[in-house]
């Protein structure tokens, strides 16, 4: 075993360059076991409803008004991201302004990031807009599409259609105190002690409402409502009638006296709680099972995700999304989906049954920051650049390199891979990070 495990890396790279014929993509049938099973299947295609703007112009501005080594990440259809620098700067902040239409292939979402100049520095997370969601306005003979962008929480960047909205005040930052018994709010705007809430909202989201449609969940929304008050400061903290528990999605709505006719929302972080001694009692997991673990009648998954509300197992057919591929190859998206199930100690639990050697998989996670797709933390394996994990037999003829079983575990230099000169030797020096 000792062998195997020090082999891992090196066959999970071998293979991934393999192909993967054990996945049909035409079935779509869910089979797992441990929860409920869902089928969904995602496309890329451009519905006839969207339109892709012609132009689209983003703004960003920051307080510190330090735009010198900003630039903008660019991607969008499936072409390879691109780091730009700012049109100019104006009384907002730094701007860009971007042709979709004609400079990027078929897309319904455009990408961006705002990063230092060629580093990672200092990166946002990613920022999607969906056309579905901001379409384009029709100015003259163009379809046009102006983002108002402002850091928000987390390195996430919130966007605006409108400057009067990313201007206006705003929830800056909620998060959940250390006693575990209150959130604190705080608000910002243009004089950020003068954002005053007038009016808040308390919400507890659990895996129920989001299991529900989203067209459905207007209507239950209210289910889930914990608490109003008329707290009438920028700065407040927010008592819960009881302990928070981590695996609901607390969202504080609020009001303020510059804009009361204005609705604003803020998720509720829970950074502060990870170093609290509840926490560590509650949720410290010591298991050496987290990832994958393949047999070839099932595969069980387990990710410790102790702040997660929902998460579902996507199992694909190919390792590489379709925005990697220059051409146009929806079907790259398409994936079977299984709920799993949350155990004890935060671990996210489903059991799917079959030979799943060669399957590529990620996380879709709800949680305090929203939903994101994720690869596996705990993952064995991935496919080529690393955008999926990969569920690998490392027993499997196809990725044992030949003559590694003669390899013994324990070289004492007695062996026939005695080096009789340096030209012998073929080295390599690889970094955790690079190599996996």
């Amino acid at each position: 075993m000792k062998k195997k495990r020090i082999f891992a890396l090196l066959a999970a790279a071998l293979f991934v360059m393999s192909a993967c014929d054990n996945i049909d993509p035409s079935d779509t049938s869910g089979n797992g076991s441990g929860g409920e099973s869902t089928s969904e299947t995602t496309t890329d295609t451009v519905p006839e409803d969207i339109i892709i703007p012609d132009d689209i112009t983003i703004r960003y501005h920051q307080d510190d008004g330090a735009y010198a080594k900003l630039r903008y990440w660019i991607w969008a259809g499936g072409k390879a991201g691109v780091e730009l620098a700012p049109d100019g700067i104006d009384d907002f902040g730094m701007y860009i302004t971007l042709h979709p239409k004609a400079d990027f292939p078929p897309h319904t979402a455009f990408n961006f990031i705002i990063k230092e100049q060629s580093t990672w520095e200092g990166q946002s997370t990613d920022t999607e807009i969906k056309y579905e969601d901001y379409p384009p306005t029709l100015v003259g003979d163009k379809n046009v599409l102006e983002v108002w962008s402002i850091p928000g929480a987390g390195g996430m960047i919130e966007f605006y259609t409108q400057r009067s909205d990313a201007e206006g005040d705003r929830i800056h930052e909620t998060y959940l105190n250390t006693d575990w018994e209150s959130i604190h709010v705080i608000g910002t705007g243009l004089v950020p002690e003068q954002a005053i809430v007038s009016n808040y909202v308390l919400f507890g989201f659990t895996a129920e409402y989001f299991n529900t449609e989203k067209i459905l969940q207007p209507g239950i929304r209210n289910n889930y409502r914990i608490k109003s008050e008329n707290p009438n400061a920028a700065v407040f903290d927010i008592s819960l009638p009881s302990v928070a528990q981590p695996y609901i999605s607390y969202y504080v709505e609020a009001t303020f006296a510059s804009a009361p006719s204005k609705v604003r929302g803020r998720n509720v972080s829970f950074e502060k709680i990870y170093d609290t001694q509840l926490f560590k009692n509650e949720y410290t997991y010591t298991g050496d099972d987290l990832g994958p673990n393949y047999t070839p009648e099932y595969t069980e998954f387990k990710l410790w995700a102790p702040t997660a509300t929902k998460v579902i197992l996507k199992q694909y057919y190919t390792g590489t999304p379709s925005t990697m591929f220059e051409v146009h190859t929806p079907q790259a998206d398409w994936f079977k989906g299984y709920d799993m199930v949350m155990q004890a100690k935060g671990i996210w639990y489903i059991k799917v049954l079959g030979n799943l050697h060669g399957a590529y998989y990620n996380y879709s996670v709800t949680n305090s920051m929203g939903v994101n797709e994720i690869v596996d933390p705990y993952v064995k394996a991935a496919g080529v650049n690393g955008m999926r994990g990969m569920v690998v037999d490392f027993d499997h003829e196809s990725v044992i390199p030949e003559g590694w079983n003669d390899i013994p575990d324990v070289w004492d230099g007695d062996e026939v891979y005695d080096i009789e000169q340096p030209t012998d030797l073929t080295v390599y020096e690889v970094h955790i990070r690079d190599l996996t």
